[in-house]
């Protein structure tokens, strides 16, 4: 080995032992120190508390009906069409043209309106979920000032924590008391 490669060796190591990472000399938090930032699993909040069931409860039964609903619609329309395909081998292409379109007509008209429910339920779900959140603020920012958080972060945009950081359970369990209580009620 040169003289030249060994002198930079021995330069990096004394770099590396004399001047040590600044991030060896930082502190970080220990137990009983307050944590300020605490990280939430909204869908959580929602799927598995008693008043977010509650809340969606009601739109995941419309949800049913209308899927319900439509299979029904198209069995029905199919039964129209074979029927429609067999009166046409008994007419004329003139005859069966308006009862071709007439057909055509209704199944547009049945899909529109069978869409616009579902936009309705879609809207009307998603203002359940910001009503949800809205009204249960409260409790989330009750159970942040308890721990001394000032930093709400969404868990899924979380890397790496420790257990404590996440407060969804936590809320959890006082939503559910608030609902038992009936402090929460759906509107």
């Amino acid at each position: 080995m040169r003289a030249s490669s060994r002198t930079a060796i021995a330069l990096a190591a004394l770099i590396c032992c004399a001047a040590p990472p600044a991030a060896l000399g930082q502190s970080y938090p220990v137990a009983g120190d307050t944590l300020e930032v605490v990280s939430l699993n909204r869908e959580r909040l929602l799927s598995e508390s008693a008043f977010g069931r509650a809340m969606i409860g009601s739109l995941s039964d419309q949800q049913q009906a209308l899927v319900i609903e439509n299979q029904r619609l198209t069995e029905e329309l199919e039964t129209e069409e074979r029927a429609l395909t067999e009166t046409r081998k008994t007419m004329s292409a003139e005859e069966f043209r308006p009862l071709a379109e007439a057909f055509d007509e209704k199944v547009k008209q049945v899909r529109a309106a069978q869409d616009g429910k579902a936009v309705d339920l879609a809207k009307a779900r998603e203002a359940a979920r910001f009503s949800f959140f809205r009204r249960i603020e409260p409790v989330i920012i009750e159970i942040m000032q308890s721990r001394g958080a000032r930093v709400l972060l969404n868990n899924q945009a979380v890397l790496l924590s420790t257990d404590d950081v996440d407060i969804t359970a936590a809320v959890l369990a006082r939503l559910d008391a608030l609902f038992a209580q009936g402090a929460l009620a759906v509107e």
